[in-house]
């Protein structure tokens, strides 16, 4: 068995007058994080892109043996933003944000698979700062993102822990206003939206359907237009019986997948009420909490209709 050691290296971009405190306080415990050898060289970029930060990842094959590695590409962190753990720490030493209470989550990741980075190569990839478990972020002064995740060599029954230090530079047009966090962003669709993206609309114009990767198929329009119109039918009973008299009516967002294969080809189905979790077009999730409120079922493409409908949790709002 390979064990797999990695080394940090994280940097900022860009600076205002003179360098920022935090940058090379975040250099310095990468340095001290560092192994005394190691097998990759792992590199985070924070990059502001005003509306959002992107965090640039670039994995190098640095092996002293000079012999190329399988990773299990399923576990690559970009491909696993939403199982970070991660705090934030400003430069006067106050926790800004700490990482949330751990939950149980039903998620649908990627079939295990090799990933070959030879010798001196490397590979890489970006993470949305949104799709992380963090959020409401102050912008107007610099922060060190603390983080760790994991990551496994192919075939490898032992996770490898990735730790760093990230830089993240206060955004330049609030340097000198009051915070302004990050709030998620919910996207826009339009009646007669395509596949093609990461929603797709239902009747409702700014309801959000997403088709998260993982699935065994792919939906076609026609079967997901056949299988919104089937759930709102089979849903909209239910909401307007059991929902919560004392609240008003919410929008939903729902995720879905398909599951089987051949005759026996299913869509799982997942629903909550807004707001919409960040990471909801690249991750399947299940209920987040289990007293959450929460919609589940399966769409039968051949029998065209809804079974194993259960609406789940406590105070679901009728449905808008």
């Amino acid at each position: 068995m390979r064990k797999m050691i990695t080394l940090f290296v994280v940097s900022g971009c860009g600076e205002r007058d003179g360098q920022p405190r935090l940058e090379p306080l975040a250099r310095g415990l990468s340095d001290a994080m560092q192994p005394a050898y190691a097998d990759f060289h792992f590199e985070i970029r924070a990059l502001d892109k005003g509306d959002r930060v992107i965090l640039h990842c670039l994995l190098s094959n640095v092996s002293m043996a000079a012999t190329a590695i399988d990773v299990d590409a399923s576990t690559l962190p970009w491909r696993n933003a939403d199982l970070f753990e991660i705090d934030a720490v400003a430069a006067d030493g106050k926790v800004v944000h700490r990482n949330p209470w751990p939950v149980e989550l039903a998620r649908i990741s990627t079939p295990p698979s090799p990933l070959t980075i030879a010798s001196g190569k490397s590979i890489e990839g970006e993470i949305d700062l949104g799709e992380m478990p963090i959020s409401g972020l102050p912008r107007n002064e610099d922060l060190l993102l603390l983080w760790s995740t994991s990551i496994r060599v192919f075939n490898s029954d032992t996770a490898t822990e990735l730790r760093g230090a990230t830089f993240l530079k206060a955004t330049a047009a609030v340097a000198d206003k009051p915070s302004s966090p990050i709030s998620p962003e919910v996207p826009k669709t339009l009646p007669g939206s395509s596949l093609s993206g990461t929603s797709v609309s239902r009747s409702t114009p700014d309801e959000p359907w997403f088709n998260p990767p993982g699935g065994t198929w792919m939906p076609d329009p026609a079967v997901v237009s056949d299988m919104k119109v089937a759930l709102d039918v089979a849903l909209q009973p239910i909401l307007a019986e059991k929902g919560e008299p004392t609240q008003p009516p919410a929008r939903y967002w729902f995720q879905y997948v398909g599951q089987g294969s051949g005759d026996n080809r299913t869509i799982g189905l997942l629903g909550h009420p807004f707001p919409v979790r960040q990471g909801a077009a690249t991750t399947f999730y299940g209920a987040f909490i289990p007293e959450a409120c929460h919609v589940q079922a399966r769409y039968m493409p051949s029998k065209r209709r809804i079974e194993d409908l259960v609406v789940g949790g406590f105070h679901c709002p009728r449905h808008m």
